[in-house]
């Protein structure tokens, strides 16, 4: 505790060094303890502290009763919060800790608004008071809006998807002096935070040719939906895909020409055509524009059974994923599934809400639900899970991906590396980190992007 409060100053000081004055808001669990750590040490340093109690003393911890005499032996008072405006040019929120649970009750509601309402820059301890950090869900309508949290020994997955991400801030890990025996120890029991490790497996031989790499398959694009299949035909390539081929509307032909003279198109009303291409395909994208009409429908019954018959990897987005969760059709081996949030409620049969709500709960649910299929449940902090387990959690990207046809882009990077030749896995992680990625460079160079910036960013990416 001691630790955490002084690693939680130090950072105070060295982020905001102009900083003379703070305002600690200290609930009544150990994450108050943090908070009375910094006010005492705070003081000990020349700032001037206000310590504001929200809820009893009474029942502290003996280590967070400790902590609350050290601040006192420091020259600290136990203030109440009124309506007044707090003193600190930085506010310290150490109210609620990873213990807390269920719907925000006053007092605590009322000092979040008092502190959010305040104007000034605040730092969490630990957390953010009214977020979910096993979930990355919300206790409240309105959390504590961090400018930095910092958070102790390793991040939370709550603190990295969902809805908690909008309040988070910056982010800052503090290991608390910990010896390093213990990361190495217990490092197969978080989530691993994908990072791009396996570009080191594009490096490839002086003799390669096309034929290595793979002959995927992009299925969709019903009526006014040719440029999804275009945009996942160019992020495939981008990639590196060996050949690639679109099978969709006949009257997209020279949309998807003009933007991908590279891809090869060909109507998928054409049955014999359509037989051949996937006979000779090694990886298949099924989803983008497909639609839900009737010619959508069978195709995505065709493709799916055919990877089934065929056990060949396949990438499901969008409205093949609507299909799935309407009609329950076997499901290929070596499958990854892209949902939105929406695409996931479908297919589990609830709704948004509660796919937020619990992100981590809602990844494992669908990838249990169709395992052996590798699940992507994108959005802030995507997940990614197969069987039993989150195998993966994307710390970068930003709001610019939520973006037209940013989806579709994806589905062309994850099949671009299936047609390469990686797992269904190892493609899903590097795919997700990729497109992320991607999207980041992006958004350097200008303040919002379309899905045609992350394509064009993708082969840098690979480099």
């Amino acid at each position: 505790m001691d630790r955490a409060g002084r690693g939680a100053l130090t950072l105070i000081h060295r982020r905001y060094p102009g900083v003379k004055s703070l305002t600690i808001y200290a609930g009544s669990g150990n994450n108050a303890g943090d908070g009375y750590i910094v006010a005492g040490h705070a003081k000990s340093r020349g700032y001037e502290v206000e310590l504001l109690q929200i809820g009893r003393t009474e029942g502290l911890g003996d280590d967070a009763a400790r902590a609350l005499e050290f601040a006192k032996s420091q020259g600290v008072d136990i203030e109440p919060m009124t309506d007044a405006l707090p003193r600190g040019d930085v506010l310290v929120d150490a109210l609620l800790g990873t213990g807390a649970r269920g719907e925000m009750r006053e007092p605590f509601q009322r000092a979040i608004d008092h502190l959010n309402g305040s104007g000034r820059l605040v730092v969490a301890i630990d957390l953010p008071s009214g977020v979910n950090t096993d979930t990355g869900g919300l206790f409240t309508t309105s959390p504590v809006r961090a400018d930095m949290t910092v958070t102790f020994i390793a991040p939370k997955l709550g603190l990295v998807t969902g809805p908690a991400t909008d309040f988070v801030g910056e982010l800052v890990v503090d290991r608390l002096e910990a010896p390093t025996e213990l990361f190495a120890t217990h490092a197969d029991r978080g989530v691993l935070a994908i990072d791009g490790r396996d570009r080191a497996s594009f490096v490839r031989p002086v003799n390669a040719h096309k034929g290595l790499f793979g002959r995927l398959v992009v299925v969709g694009g019903d009526h006014d939906m040719g440029g999804a299949v275009a945009l996942t035909a160019r992020a495939a390539l981008s990639i590196g895909a060996g050949i690639v081929r679109v099978a969709t509307r006949g009257e997209h032909r020279s949309t998807v020409l003009s933007q991908t003279p590279e891809a090869m198109v060909l109507a998928a009303e054409d049955d014999e055509a359509l037989e051949s291409v996937l006979t000779s395909s090694t990886t298949l994208a099924l989803g983008p524009g497909l639609g839900r009409g009737d010619w959508g429908e069978a195709l995505a019954r065709r493709v799916l059974a055919h990877c089934v018959t065929e056990d060949k990897p396949i990438v499901v987005d969008a409205d093949a994923l609507n299909f799935i969760a309407a009609h329950e059709p076997a499901i290929p081996a070596r499958t990854v599934l892209t949902p939105h949030p929406g695409e996931a409620a479908r297919l589990l049969g609830t709704d948004n809400r509660s796919i937020q709500a619990d992100r981590p709960a809602a990844a494992l649910a669908l990838a249990v639900r169709y395992a052996p299929a590798v699940v992507v449940l994108k959005g802030a902090g995507t997940l990614v899970a197969q069987g039993s387990e989150i195998i993966g959690v994307c710390r970068v990207g930003n709001p610019g991906l939520a973006t037209p046809g940013s989806g579709d882009v994806l589905t062309g990077v994850v099949g671009g590396l299936l047609a390469s030749g990686f797992e269904p896995s190892r493609a899903a992680c590097l795919g997700v980190w990729m497109h992320a990625d991607s999207g980041d460079r992006a958004c350097k160079s200008q303040p919002t992007i379309v899905a045609s910036d992350i394509v064009r960013h993708l082969v840098t990416a690979v480099r």
